[in-house]
This record gives C-alpha cells, structure tokens and sequence, in this order.
C-alpha cells in the first residue's frame, strides 16, 4: 500500500514539475503583457483607452528562448507619464507606444515612449 501511494505522489510531482515548466508561447505572452498593462502601467491606468498590440516580436532568433517583444499603442485623456504628480498633467489627447518584454510570459520590462519605465514608476535615466 505505501508503494503505491509513493508511486501517485510521485506521479503528482511530475505532473506539478511539467506543468511549471511548459513553454509558454507567443498568444500566453501577449495575453499576460496586455493584462500587466491593464493592471500595472500607471501611465495607461490613470486615463487610458483604445490599448491596442501594434507589433509582437519572437525573440528565440537571439538565443532567448520563450521571449517577447510586444508594442501597444493607448491614448490618454492628459499628458504625462505614470501617476502625474509631477504636475504634467494638462488636459489633452496623449497617443502613446508601450514596449513590453516578456521572459516565460513573465514581465520584464515595461517602457512607455522610450521615457518612463512603468515597471519601476520612473523616468529613465533618473
């Protein structure tokens, strides 16, 4: 009898193991970054609308396996980056690009208008 449930639970933890470690694709990837968006990027949270994928990019070519690039475009309602309390925040239509990587559909980068990186809420080179 304990053969047999040794033998189940080892079962279980293989099936465990090859579930975390299944390849995560490109159509996971995008949905996972567009929700990281929706949920994360202050930027686009505070006012924006329209969030659109304008490119995806297979990033396994250069040797990163499980990797992608994803350009959205959004429109926001003022202008500025992040939660705006810097006072840059002048009532006016705003379009903006968010390049976002993923590494096994996790994010890794998130950075709207080459200027604000939204997974840390700052400006770059700041």
């Amino acid at each position: 009898m304990k053969k047999i449930a040794i033998a189940g639970l080892v079962v279980v933890l293989v099936m465990l193991v090859a579930w975390f470690l299944r390849p995560v694709g490109l159509d996971l990837s995008q949905e996972k970054a567009r929700a990281w968006i929706e949920a994360n990027a202050t930027t686009y949270i505070l006012d924006g609308s329209g969030l659109a994928l304008r490119n995806s990019i297979d990033e396994s070519a250069n040797g990163c396996d499980q990797c992608f690039v994803f350009v959205y475009e959004f429109v926001s309602e003022k202008s500025g980056y992040g939660s705006r309390r810097e006072g840059a925040d002048q009532n006016i239509s705003t379009p903006h690009l968010i390049v976002v990587h993923t590494v096994r559909g996790k994010v890794t980068e998130a950075v709207t208008d080459g200027y604000f990186d939204e997974l840390n809420r700052k400006y770059l080179g700041m």
